[in-house]
Protein backbone atom coordinates (compact mmCIF):
# COMPACT_ATOMS: atom_id res chain seq x y z
CA UNK A 1 0.00 0.00 0.00
CA UNK A 2 1.41 3.40 -1.04
CA UNK A 3 1.90 6.01 1.72
CA UNK A 4 0.67 9.52 1.11
CA UNK A 5 3.51 12.05 1.23
CA UNK A 6 3.05 14.80 3.83
CA UNK A 7 3.16 18.43 2.71
CA UNK A 8 1.37 20.96 0.52
CA UNK A 9 0.67 20.59 -3.15
CA UNK A 10 1.52 23.51 -5.40
CA UNK A 11 -2.14 24.43 -5.70
CA UNK A 12 -2.60 24.41 -1.93
CA UNK A 13 0.46 26.61 -1.47
CA UNK A 14 -0.82 29.12 -4.03
CA UNK A 15 -4.19 29.22 -2.28
CA UNK A 16 -2.49 29.95 1.07
CA UNK A 17 -0.37 32.71 -0.49
CA UNK A 18 -3.47 34.24 -2.10
CA UNK A 19 -5.32 34.23 1.23
CA UNK A 20 -2.37 35.91 2.97
CA UNK A 21 -2.20 38.53 0.22
CA UNK A 22 -5.90 39.30 0.57
CA UNK A 23 -5.59 39.61 4.35
CA UNK A 24 -2.64 42.00 4.00
CA UNK A 25 -4.55 44.07 1.46
CA UNK A 26 -7.40 44.37 3.94
CA UNK A 27 -5.14 45.15 6.90
CA UNK A 28 -2.70 47.66 5.38
CA UNK A 29 -5.19 50.54 4.90
CA UNK A 30 -6.19 50.15 8.53
CA UNK A 31 -2.56 50.19 9.65
CA UNK A 32 -1.91 53.30 7.56
CA UNK A 33 -4.92 55.04 9.06
CA UNK A 34 -3.70 54.21 12.57
CA UNK A 35 -0.24 55.60 11.75
CA UNK A 36 -1.77 58.74 10.27
CA UNK A 37 -3.96 59.24 13.32
CA UNK A 38 -0.96 58.75 15.62
CA UNK A 39 1.06 61.31 13.63
CA UNK A 40 -1.78 63.83 13.90
CA UNK A 41 -1.96 63.33 17.66
CA UNK A 42 1.81 63.88 17.97
CA UNK A 43 1.52 67.11 15.97
CA UNK A 44 -1.33 68.25 18.19
CA UNK A 45 0.81 67.56 21.26
CA UNK A 46 3.82 69.33 19.73
CA UNK A 47 1.83 72.44 18.89
CA UNK A 48 0.18 72.43 22.31
CA UNK A 49 3.60 72.44 23.98
CA UNK A 50 4.86 75.14 21.62
CA UNK A 51 1.85 77.37 22.29
CA UNK A 52 2.25 76.89 26.06
CA UNK A 53 5.96 77.76 25.79
CA UNK A 54 5.09 80.97 23.93
CA UNK A 55 2.57 81.77 26.66
CA UNK A 56 5.16 81.20 29.39
CA UNK A 57 7.62 83.43 27.51
CA UNK A 58 4.96 86.15 27.50
CA UNK A 59 4.28 85.64 31.21
CA UNK A 60 7.96 86.08 32.01
CA UNK A 61 8.82 88.95 29.67
CA UNK A 62 5.51 90.74 29.18
CA UNK A 63 5.62 90.32 25.40
CA UNK A 64 5.48 87.64 22.73
CA UNK A 65 8.86 86.29 21.57
CA UNK A 66 10.78 88.18 18.91
CA UNK A 67 10.41 86.86 15.39
CA UNK A 68 14.05 87.49 14.52
CA UNK A 69 15.38 89.39 11.54
CA UNK A 70 17.74 89.22 8.60
CA UNK A 71 19.55 92.51 8.79
CA UNK A 72 21.33 93.38 5.58
CA UNK A 73 24.33 95.60 4.98
CA UNK A 74 21.98 98.14 3.39
CA UNK A 75 20.23 98.44 6.77
CA UNK A 76 23.46 99.68 8.34
CA UNK A 77 24.54 96.35 9.81
CA UNK A 78 27.76 94.47 9.00
CA UNK A 79 27.04 91.63 6.62
CA UNK A 80 27.18 88.06 7.95
CA UNK A 81 28.02 88.76 11.59
CA UNK A 82 29.10 85.43 13.15
CA UNK A 83 26.36 84.21 15.49
CA UNK A 84 29.00 83.26 18.06
CA UNK A 85 29.87 86.96 18.46
CA UNK A 86 26.29 88.07 19.10
CA UNK A 87 25.44 89.66 22.40
CA UNK A 88 22.19 88.76 24.17
CA UNK A 89 20.57 91.87 22.69
CA UNK A 90 21.78 90.98 19.21
CA UNK A 91 20.41 87.45 19.51
CA UNK A 92 17.06 88.88 20.54
CA UNK A 93 17.06 90.99 17.40
CA UNK A 94 18.29 88.30 15.01
CA UNK A 95 17.37 84.81 16.20
CA UNK A 96 13.99 83.21 15.70
CA UNK A 97 11.04 82.77 18.06
CA UNK A 98 11.74 79.01 18.05
CA UNK A 99 15.16 79.67 19.60
CA UNK A 100 13.84 82.03 22.27
CA UNK A 101 11.22 79.64 23.65
CA UNK A 102 13.68 76.74 24.14
CA UNK A 103 13.97 77.25 27.94
CA UNK A 104 10.19 76.82 28.20
CA UNK A 105 10.39 73.51 26.33
CA UNK A 106 12.90 72.12 28.84
CA UNK A 107 15.73 72.78 26.37
CA UNK A 108 17.74 75.19 28.52
CA UNK A 109 21.00 73.44 27.59
CA UNK A 110 20.33 74.00 23.89
CA UNK A 111 19.44 77.62 24.57
CA UNK A 112 22.75 78.24 26.33
CA UNK A 113 24.86 76.13 23.97
CA UNK A 114 27.38 77.27 21.39
CA UNK A 115 26.28 78.31 17.95
CA UNK A 116 27.30 75.00 16.40
CA UNK A 117 25.25 73.03 18.94
CA UNK A 118 22.20 75.24 18.49
CA UNK A 119 22.39 74.90 14.73
CA UNK A 120 22.99 71.16 14.52
CA UNK A 121 21.06 69.60 17.44
CA UNK A 122 17.51 68.73 16.32
CA UNK A 123 14.62 69.53 18.66
CA UNK A 124 12.20 66.56 18.41
CA UNK A 125 9.14 68.64 19.32
CA UNK A 126 9.78 70.80 16.24
CA UNK A 127 9.23 67.86 13.87
CA UNK A 128 6.13 66.27 12.37
CA UNK A 129 6.56 62.48 12.37
CA UNK A 130 4.36 62.17 9.28
CA UNK A 131 6.92 64.20 7.34
CA UNK A 132 10.40 63.28 8.57
CA UNK A 133 12.41 62.13 11.55
CA UNK A 134 14.10 64.64 13.82
CA UNK A 135 17.49 64.76 12.12
CA UNK A 136 19.73 67.49 10.75
CA UNK A 137 19.26 68.04 7.01
CA UNK A 138 21.09 69.83 4.20
CA UNK A 139 24.73 70.61 3.42
CA UNK A 140 26.06 71.23 5.98
CA UNK A 141 23.37 69.43 7.98
CA UNK A 142 21.48 71.68 10.42
CA UNK A 143 18.43 71.27 12.67
CA UNK A 144 15.06 72.14 11.09
CA UNK A 145 11.49 72.94 12.08
CA UNK A 146 8.16 71.79 10.60
CA UNK A 147 6.03 74.52 12.19
CA UNK A 148 5.69 78.22 11.43
CA UNK A 149 4.43 81.28 13.24
CA UNK A 150 1.54 83.35 11.95
CA UNK A 151 2.92 86.34 10.04
CA UNK A 152 -0.49 87.62 9.02
CA UNK A 153 -2.58 87.69 5.88
CA UNK A 154 -0.22 89.62 3.59
CA UNK A 155 1.79 88.04 0.83
CA UNK A 156 5.40 89.07 1.33
CA UNK A 157 6.59 90.06 4.82
CA UNK A 158 9.87 91.59 3.66
CA UNK A 159 11.32 95.06 3.32
CA UNK A 160 9.29 96.55 6.17
CA UNK A 161 10.27 99.40 8.42
CA UNK A 162 8.87 100.64 11.69
CA UNK A 163 5.50 99.14 12.56
CA UNK A 164 3.99 99.13 9.07
CA UNK A 165 4.27 96.97 6.00
CA UNK A 166 3.50 93.36 5.14
CA UNK A 167 3.41 91.08 8.16
CA UNK A 168 2.25 93.81 10.49
CA UNK A 169 -1.12 92.10 11.06
CA UNK A 170 0.52 88.86 12.24
CA UNK A 171 1.19 87.72 15.80
CA UNK A 172 4.91 86.94 16.01
CA UNK A 173 6.58 89.58 13.91
CA UNK A 174 9.93 90.60 12.52
CA UNK A 175 12.13 91.96 15.30
CA UNK A 176 12.44 95.43 13.80
CA UNK A 177 8.71 95.79 14.43
CA UNK A 178 7.18 96.32 17.87
CA UNK A 179 6.78 93.07 19.79
CA UNK A 180 3.19 92.42 20.72
CA UNK A 181 1.35 91.63 23.94
CA UNK A 182 -1.72 89.43 24.24
CA UNK A 183 -3.88 92.53 24.51
CA UNK A 184 -2.71 93.56 21.03
CA UNK A 185 -4.64 90.59 19.59
CA UNK A 186 -7.65 92.76 18.87
CA UNK A 187 -9.77 90.05 17.24
CA UNK A 188 -9.50 87.83 20.33
CA UNK A 189 -7.03 85.12 21.23
CA UNK A 190 -9.45 82.28 20.48
CA UNK A 191 -9.96 83.63 16.95
CA UNK A 192 -6.35 84.35 15.99
CA UNK A 193 -3.76 81.82 14.82
CA UNK A 194 -0.46 81.58 16.68
CA UNK A 195 1.55 78.70 15.15
CA UNK A 196 0.67 75.95 12.67
CA UNK A 197 2.12 73.30 10.40
CA UNK A 198 3.66 74.48 7.14
CA UNK A 199 3.61 73.11 3.59
CA UNK A 200 6.88 71.82 2.11
CA UNK A 201 8.45 70.20 -0.95
CA UNK A 202 9.30 66.71 0.34
CA UNK A 203 11.87 66.21 -2.40
CA UNK A 204 13.93 69.24 -1.34
CA UNK A 205 14.47 68.93 2.41
CA UNK A 206 17.47 71.04 3.37
CA UNK A 207 17.60 72.53 -0.14
CA UNK A 208 14.55 74.72 -0.73
CA UNK A 209 14.92 78.24 0.64
CA UNK A 210 12.21 77.64 3.25
CA UNK A 211 14.24 74.73 4.69
CA UNK A 212 17.90 75.45 3.96
CA UNK A 213 18.78 77.09 7.28
CA UNK A 214 18.54 76.11 10.94
CA UNK A 215 15.46 76.73 13.07
CA UNK A 216 17.31 79.51 14.91
CA UNK A 217 17.49 81.52 11.68
CA UNK A 218 14.33 83.54 11.13
CA UNK A 219 14.12 83.62 7.32
CA UNK A 220 12.67 87.13 7.07
CA UNK A 221 14.64 87.68 3.86
CA UNK A 222 11.84 86.01 1.91
CA UNK A 223 12.82 82.44 2.79
CA UNK A 224 9.76 81.77 5.01
CA UNK A 225 11.57 79.23 7.22
CA UNK A 226 9.95 80.20 10.53
CA UNK A 227 6.80 81.96 9.40
CA UNK A 228 3.95 81.59 6.94
CA UNK A 229 1.24 83.92 5.61
CA UNK A 230 -2.40 83.45 4.62
CA UNK A 231 -2.12 84.98 1.17
CA UNK A 232 -2.24 81.53 -0.45
CA UNK A 233 -4.42 78.45 0.03
CA UNK A 234 -3.12 75.96 2.63
CA UNK A 235 -2.11 72.70 0.98
CA UNK A 236 -0.66 69.27 1.54
CA UNK A 237 3.08 68.60 1.08
CA UNK A 238 4.10 67.77 -2.45
CA UNK A 239 6.97 66.00 -4.17
CA UNK A 240 8.51 68.40 -6.64
CA UNK A 241 11.95 68.76 -8.16
CA UNK A 242 14.78 67.90 -5.73
CA UNK A 243 16.66 70.94 -7.04
CA UNK A 244 13.76 73.40 -6.71
CA UNK A 245 14.73 76.06 -4.17
CA UNK A 246 11.42 77.97 -4.35
CA UNK A 247 10.17 78.68 -0.81
CA UNK A 248 6.61 77.79 0.15
CA UNK A 249 4.66 80.65 1.75
CA UNK A 250 1.52 78.82 2.82
CA UNK A 251 0.50 76.72 5.78
CA UNK A 252 -0.20 73.02 5.27
CA UNK A 253 1.11 69.61 6.28
CA UNK A 254 2.07 66.05 5.39
CA UNK A 255 -1.29 64.82 6.67
CA UNK A 256 -3.78 63.74 4.04
CA UNK A 257 -6.60 66.25 4.44
CA UNK A 258 -5.89 68.50 7.44
CA UNK A 259 -3.16 70.47 9.17
CA UNK A 260 -2.87 71.28 12.86
CA UNK A 261 -3.04 74.83 14.18
CA UNK A 262 -2.49 76.34 17.64
CA UNK A 263 -4.36 79.55 18.46
CA UNK A 264 -3.42 82.37 20.79
CA UNK A 265 -5.68 81.06 23.56
CA UNK A 266 -3.69 77.79 23.63
CA UNK A 267 -6.34 75.74 21.85
CA UNK A 268 -5.22 73.32 19.11
CA UNK A 269 -7.53 72.65 16.17
CA UNK A 270 -7.55 70.71 12.93
CA UNK A 271 -8.00 72.79 9.77
CA UNK A 272 -8.86 71.39 6.35
CA UNK A 273 -6.40 72.06 3.54
CA UNK A 274 -9.48 73.12 1.59
CA UNK A 275 -10.53 75.75 4.14
CA UNK A 276 -12.06 78.82 2.51
CA UNK A 277 -9.18 81.25 1.93
CA UNK A 278 -11.16 84.27 3.11
CA UNK A 279 -11.91 82.47 6.37
CA UNK A 280 -8.26 81.53 6.77
CA UNK A 281 -7.14 85.12 6.20
CA UNK A 282 -9.49 86.24 8.94
CA UNK A 283 -7.99 83.68 11.31
CA UNK A 284 -4.46 84.90 10.52
CA UNK A 285 -5.11 88.62 10.90
CA UNK A 286 -5.12 89.75 14.51
CA UNK A 287 -6.93 93.03 13.86
CA UNK A 288 -9.17 92.87 10.78
CA UNK A 289 -12.39 92.85 12.90
CA UNK A 290 -13.85 90.11 10.68
CA UNK A 291 -15.65 87.25 12.42
CA UNK A 292 -15.78 83.62 11.32
CA UNK A 293 -17.04 80.31 12.66
CA UNK A 294 -14.89 77.37 13.76
CA UNK A 295 -17.17 75.19 11.66
CA UNK A 296 -15.66 76.91 8.61
CA UNK A 297 -12.39 75.07 9.32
Amino acid sequence: MRQRRAGFTLIELLVVIAIIAIMLALLLPGVQKVREAAARVRCQNNLKQISLAIGMFHDQTGRLPPGGDNKEKSDGYPAQIPYANYSVAAKEAEWSWAFHILPFLEKENNFKASESVVRTNPIPIYHCSARRVANAYGTPPVAKIDYACNAGANASPTGMSGDDGPGSDGVIRRSRMKRLKWQDIEDGQSSTLLVAEKRMNKAAFGISFDDNEAYCTSGWNGDFELYRVASEQPARDFIGSPTDTTPQKEFGSSHSTIFTAAFCDGSVRSVRHSVNLTTWKRACSRNDKQAYSDSDF
